[in-house]
């Protein structure tokens, strides 16, 4: 059984390879991927129509599937402008997600010096993830517990000491640390490091934070970067056990109030209100997006002409979580 704690370390080595992303979901055993970026003035793509994207990137199969401005969803149209600040979810394969990025923000640099705030079952799962290609220093206050660690890390400098001491992060090289993360289990520390970190000159900061209240002072500090939910993590890892029809993945997007799903399709053009019908043709909840179709190792970008055919499997992306019930019923073949 896969534990919250490895759904969440999962969940950010994939946001440290890929520097500039704010989240990233997988889908059809990794073949597809949901990101989240924020857009930034002075880019390609941003104060510019979406269309645009694929002049931009005429050989790369992505595909804008949602749009956030203040909070609120908007339409991603072909003629929806990007604005300075979007919060943009595209859908494209791992080896392009660099290239999309770069249309809208300036790739952060690669992250070389990291310093983990805790030493948790999170921060040593990553902390031997990250030891191997970057130069990691861990800082643990309980003193049987960095020996412990110690023991079992072969290229991290594990340090004794409290996160929050200022003199501690300035000897170890904070200025020059390219990702601060914040993993102890106390919400508070978390959300006081990263913003001390920041002020003291880290690139990037991350906070591991549970409980609502310091979610949001969390989010609208400066000081924090990125915000990880493990209450919305494992959420996501459980939601397609309890999905009705032949749900694979489901990611809780926006606090819950999002989701994106992959199901498959089932039933042949006589048994399905799918099967056989371009995507134009089918009638999806409003807020409700075609993202995607993999059929075997094919992965095609939703297009209105595209045929769905039988087994296939579908993204979608519900800016409306409460009509998920209509999407699963919709996908499920039926007998006569």
């Amino acid at each position: 059984m896969i534990t919250p704690e490895v759904l969440v370390t999962n969940f950010i080595k994939r946001v440290v390879e890929q520097p500039g992303a704010e989240q990233i979901f997988e889908f059809d055993n990794g073949l597809m991927q949901l990101v989240e970026t924020k857009a930034h003035a002075g880019t390609p793509i941003v104060g510019r129509p979406i269309k645009e994207l694929h002049e931009h990137l005429p050989k790369t199969h992505m595909r804008i599937v949602a749009i956030y401005r203040n909070a609120q969803a908007i339409p991603a149209y072909g003629d929806t402008v990007i604005k300075d600040g979007d919060r943009v979810y595209f859908v494209t394969k791992k080896e392009s997600i660099s290239q999309v990025l770069k249309e809208f923000r300036r790739l952060d640099r690669p992250y070389k010096n990291i310093i983990i705030a805790g030493g948790g079952l999170i921060g040593l799962s990553l902390a031997k993830f990250l030891e191997k290609n970057h130069h990691v220093r861990l800082i643990e206050l309980n003193k049987q517990r960095v020996k412990k660690i110690a023991d079992e890390l072969e290229n991290t400098l594990v340090l004794h000491g409290n996160a929050s001491d200022q003199d501690l992060l300035t000897e170890e090289g904070i200025e020059s640390t390219d990702l601060f993360l914040a993993l102890t289990d106390s919400d508070e520390i978390n959300v006081i490091v990263s913003i001390l970190a920041k002020r003291l000159g880290a690139y990037k900061t991350v906070a591991l934070v549970k409980r609502n209240v310091y979610k949001d002072l969390a989010t609208q500090s400066d000081g924090v970067d990125m915000v990880v939910s493990p209450d919305q993590i494992t959420t996501s890892g459980i939601l397609a056990h309890i999905r009705k029809g032949d749900t694979m993945m489901a990611h809780s997007l926006r606090q819950g109030k999002a989701e994106a799903i992959e199901v498959i399709v089932h039933g042949d053009k006589h048994h399905s209100d799918v099967v056989g019908k371009t995507i134009e043709e089918i009638k999806l909840p409003k807020g409700t997006v075609f993202a995607s179709v993999v059929r075997g190792d094919e992965v095609m970008m939703a297009s209105r002409t595209l045929v769905i055919k039988e087994n296939d499997h579908v993204l979608l992306v519900l800016s409306d979580v409460s009509k998920i019930h209509q999407i699963e019923e919709l996908f499920e073949g039926y007998f006569d």
